[in-house]
């Protein structure tokens, strides 16, 4: 709670400065951005993050773990080869390239967006809730640092999209350190069997929860996607 605080005080103080520096339009380009990813990073674990919670055993979470992150690289690689096909079937000169060029970084924040909350539950499923919070504040001070940095750089079309990007890089790489430095004897226990069989095991995840938190998102990112 102290560490989404911080973090909330610290986007409410830089706000004033950082809507300054960016037009509306610039804004709603940015939420546009985000309001596609978001729904992308939510189908890219297939909600196999939140099953790292339920084994009593830690050799199953961690192979859930595994599990999750590999669908979150998987789907962020597919995007990549659909945008990739988009330029290749589209020239480069074409007017909705040019226009929503930041497309072309859905993947890189999918990528590590996605891999966030897997990393997020394992360490809460620890119990180590001071580094998930000492990542939260990192992030929004990187965040809030990086769109005003740009922004007088006059790198304005890309800076808020940019700086998001390298808040959420710069936390999800602090909880991988974290995670390498203090389980990794765990890592052993890791193997394509014991993934396969938590897939089937878990399978409810997707089947279920999948879904209705899609429709959830769909509806509530509506009105940007639809402006």
């Amino acid at each position: 709670m102290g560490g989404t605080l911080i973090a909330q005080v610290i986007t409410v103080a830089l706000a004033p400065i950082i809507t300054r520096i960016y037009s509306p339009s610039l804004f709603g380009e940015y939420a546009l951005f985000l309001a596609i990813a978001n729904i992308i990073v939510l189908v890219s674990t297939l909600k196999y993050d939140l099953a790292i919670f339920l084994p009593s055993e830690e050799e199953k979470a961690i192979n859930i773990l595994a599990l999750a992150i590999f669908f979150v690289v998987t789907i962020s690689f597919f995007i990549f080869i659909f945008i990739l096909g988009i330029h290749l079937i589209i020239s480069n000169n074409n007017i909705f390239l040019k226009k929503y060029f930041w497309i072309n970084l859905i993947p890189v924040l999918v990528l590590f967006q996605g891999i966030y909350p897997c990393l997020r539950n394992w360490i809460s499923r620890q119990g180590k809730y001071r580094i998930i919070s000492i990542g939260l504040i990192m992030r929004m001070f990187i965040t809030n640092a990086s769109f005003m940095i740009l922004g007088y750089l006059n790198l304005l079309r890309i800076g808020l999209i940019i700086g998001t990007i390298i808040g959420q890089v710069a936390e999800t790489i602090l909880l991988v350190v974290f995670i390498l430095l203090s389980n990794r004897n765990l890592f052993k226990f890791i193997s394509y069997n014991q993934v396969k069989a938590l897939f089937y095991r878990y399978k409810d995840f997707p089947k279920y929860s999948l879904p209705a938190e899609m429709l959830n998102s769909l509806i509530a990112q509506s009105p940007v996607l639809l402006l």
